[in-house]
């Protein structure tokens, strides 16, 4: 990406840095990462860096801890792991605020498509498959003839496809899959991603001839839906359809489709005993997380773009001006709602996973951070997220929000603490964003400070994780129904018909 007109604007201890890592990994050397790694986290805290220079230097940091993971022969220390998103994330989070001038675009976008491939392929490693998809397609979006985006774009879509419910949607994501696969074996330069060739023909070679000439060398059938009865509802429609939040995994798609715009996804048949009565009960409890997302969604949509009408619910209700750029109305109630409401789903989720999977732990000490912590080796009940990709996925989602700062992958996860907390327990005011000298939370005097724009991004960060949440739930209960049929191939299980709550009793 250099040019010979252009001064590369990455410091040149950062550069020098990042050849160094790259000789010690050339010479399997072990011992020599560590210390440039421990170099790099100590050595350039107080240095004078400008933000490229900073978010590259993050992102080596994780590229090292990556290299003693590809040399190691011993099973994948979880700590490394949590650490290589820790300071992907951490390069991500300046990234994605750095506005770069036209003379570091080439450095900007090279770095871009390295961080967030790398990224994603790390969450594909501990099974969040969704999440790595929608950075695989950021990366195809700056260049959509990056070989190793779309390779790893097409197995992912393959994995995808293998463990969801929906033979339909299968066939779609392997459509996709298998021609992103052949595509990236054309643009590939073996002598860059040496080995990325043979990985993406293995991949692409589980697909028979059949197959291939019956349907996925065809032209894609795309079914033609309504996105609704008014301009307000297609409105509402195309931003979920954008913003990828319908509870669909064919939103995780690169098209966007009306077929789409429908929150299809639920669980699969369950075989139980039927001690008394009929039961539905798993299925009644995941009826309430969905209404319970999709409510969250509408109040987020809702409370986006102010109309700049007062509404005749805030009328007449006698307020204090304090002068501190605050915002009260039922606009703001509705963000502040949609973020206690989302963070509500992952507690009876986790009352969802302890029923479900027979873990015995008392009703009323169930939270989704009691769940994983009790859930753990040696423990009497386990969750077995090893064997179960959707639960593992679940398992890292649990990492990203509950763990201690120091210890999570996740930046953000204590400051998405301590805002639950606070709307749930104390004050906190919502500052109109630009005029407020801190953006991000902050404490004076006992009450809580975040400007809008912060708490936009917050619920709309929680809303992507919430949806990941319930999608893998219904693949972890897939893969376990599935495991049930091999035990109980042999006898026979009558099917229980459940029919479908109609549109039009929702009032």
């Amino acid at each position: 990406m250099e040019s010979k007109n252009i001064k590369n604007p990455l410091d040149k201890r950062i550069l020098k840095l990042q050849k160094d890592f790259d000789n010690a990994f050339d010479n399997k050397d072990k011992k020599k990462i560590n210390e440039l790694i421990n170099k790099a986290t100590n050595s350039f805290k107080d240095k004078d860096l400008n933000e490229l220079s900073e978010a590259s230097l993050y992102y080596s940091i994780a590229n090292g801890y990556n290299d003693l993971i590809t040399l190691s022969n011993s099973e994948i220390d979880e700590k490394i792991i949590e650490k290589i998103l820790y300071f992907h994330r951490m390069s991500i989070n300046i990234i994605d605020e750095y506005n770069y001038i036209d003379e570091e675009e080439p450095y900007f976008i090279g770095l871009m498509r390295s961080l967030y491939t790398n990224y994603a392929n790390i969450l594909s490693t501990i099974g969040r498959i969704i999440e790595a998809i929608k950075y695989f397609k950021i990366v195809l979006t700056l260049d959509d003839n990056f070989a190793m985006a779309m390779g790893n774009l097409g197995i992912s879509y393959m994995t995808y496809s293998n463990i969801i419910c929906d033979k339909g949607h299968k066939n779609i994501l392997n459509y996709f899959s298998y021609h992103y696969l052949k595509n990236s074996i054309k643009n590939i330069n073996e002598e860059v991603d040496k080995g990325a060739k043979e990985i993406f023909m293995y991949y692409l070679a589980l697909y028979n001839t059949e197959y291939i000439e019956k349907f996925l060398s065809q032209k894609l059938d795309i079914p033609r839906y309504s996105l609704g009865r008014s301009n307000e509802e297609k409105n509402y429609r195309n931003w979920c359809l954008e913003n990828n939040l319908f509870l669909n995994p064919m939103n995780d798609l690169p098209i966007k489709e009306n077929f789409i715009a429908r929150d299809i996804v639920h669980l699969p048949d369950i075989t139980m005993p039927v001690k008394e009565n009929i039961n539905y009960k798993f299925h009644i409890m995941y009826n309430n997380l969905k209404e319970e997302f999709i409510s969250s969604r509408f109040l987020y949509y809702e409370a986006l773009e102010p109309n700049y009408k007062t509404h005749y619910s805030d009328r007449d209700v006698y307020l204090i001006n304090n002068w501190n750029n605050a915002i009260y109305s039922v606009r703001i109630e509705k963000l502040k709602n949609s973020f206690k409401l989302l963070y509500s789903i992952l507690d009876k989720s986790a009352f969802f996973l302890n029923e479900y999977y027979n873990l015995n732990i008392n009703e009323n000490e169930i939270t989704f951070r009691n769940l994983w912590e009790n859930s753990k080796e040696g423990s009497l009940n386990i969750l077995p997220y090893r064997n179960n990709y959707g639960l593992n996925a679940i398992r890292w989602l649990y990492k990203d929000i509950f763990v201690n700062l120091h210890k999570s992958p996740n930046p953000h996860s204590k400051t998405l603490h301590t805002l639950r907390n606070a709307l749930e327990h104390k004050y906190i005011v919502v500052t109109i964003s630009n005029l407020t000298l801190s953006e991000d939370l902050e404490k004076k005097e006992n009450i809580w400070y975040i400007s809008e724009r912060k708490l936009q991004n917050y619920t709309l960060q929680l809303l992507h994780m919430v949806r990941e949440l319930l999608i893998y739930l219904v693949i972890s209960v897939n893969i376990t129904e599935n495991e049930k049929k091999e035990i109980y191939k042999s006898e026979f299980i009558p099917l229980i018909n459940a029919d479908n709550y109609d549109d039009e009793w929702k009032i």
